[in-house]
């Protein structure tokens, strides 16, 4: 009797004893990855997901296990994920950019100038966090200089501070559209990807219209409007349709 009432204290006290938490989840998903149960490694992984947890290297690893399964969509769509919580990261992107080579649909990046490409590769480099700070700390540089320049009379001085301010109001104005442009993407545009193996995109919101064109397992596209169980997307190529809610998840 006595054992019972203590083991019934030990619960009150300890009511989530031999629950898993979420740390503890994402190490037997690593120990399992590591074993080669790919699909437990899942399993766990998606408990930390499910816990609200939102970590750049679990999107990794869930992209990983998905590739060594053999299920591109799910593994294009964690990876996609990953980049989008750590841009810099060039593991992410270049496992992305392997899994995309091999999948059915393939789009070649359109052509780029050499501004084009610098223009790039610093969207790239900055998250919209980054891009913003920088911005911020740039035009209170700027500031604090043309007060400088107010307050001092001496023409050394001045031509410096011109020469400096000139460098950072160059910066400021590619920063300043880079983000915006990076604001927009990250609130008004939005990205799926295709899970279903095949689907027929139609011409309209419905099973019985025409069909467009069909799109194949981990291709990325454009999410626009939603129409009754359906959602218009477009293809990097331009091409744009209609699919069922269900064939894709929004990255």
């Amino acid at each position: 009797m006595r054992r019972a009432v203590l083991m019934l204290a030990l619960l009150a006290c300890f009511p989530f004893a031999g629950i898993a938490s979420p740390e503890q989840d994402y190490h037997n998903g690593n120990a399992l990855y590591r074993k080669g149960d790919y699909a437990g490694a899942v399993q766990a992984w998606k408990s930390v997901l499910a816990s609200g947890a939102e970590d750049w290297r679990l999107e990794y690893n869930l992209g990983n296990a998905y590739y060594k399964q053999k299920v591109p969509g799910q593994a294009v769509l964690h990876y996609e994920r990953a980049l989008r919580l750590n841009p810099k990261d060039d593991r992410i992107r270049q496992n992305l950019e392997y899994i995309t080579l091999q999948l059915k649909d393939r789009f070649p990046a359109p052509a780029e100038g050499a501004a084009g490409r610098l223009l790039g590769s610093l969207y790239d480099l900055l998250s919209v966090r980054d891009t913003a700070a920088a911005f911020l700390i740039i035009f209170l540089l700027l500031q604090i200089l043309w007060t400088v320049y107010l307050l001092r009379g001496d023409p050394g001085l001045r031509a410096a501070l011109t020469l400096a301010s000139s460098l950072l109001l160059a910066v400021l104005l590619i920063l300043g559209p880079l983000l915006a442009v990076k604001l927009y993407r990250a609130h008004a545009v939005e990205y799926g990807v295709l899970l279903a193996p095949t689907a027929t995109a139609k011409s309209a919101p419905q099973g019985d219209a025409t069909d467009l064109f069909v799109a194949h397992e981990g291709t990325k596209m454009r999410l626009w409007e939603k129409v009754e169980g359906w959602q218009r997307v477009s293809l990097p190529n331009g091409l744009t349709g209609f699919l069922p809610l269900d064939a894709f998840e929004k990255i």
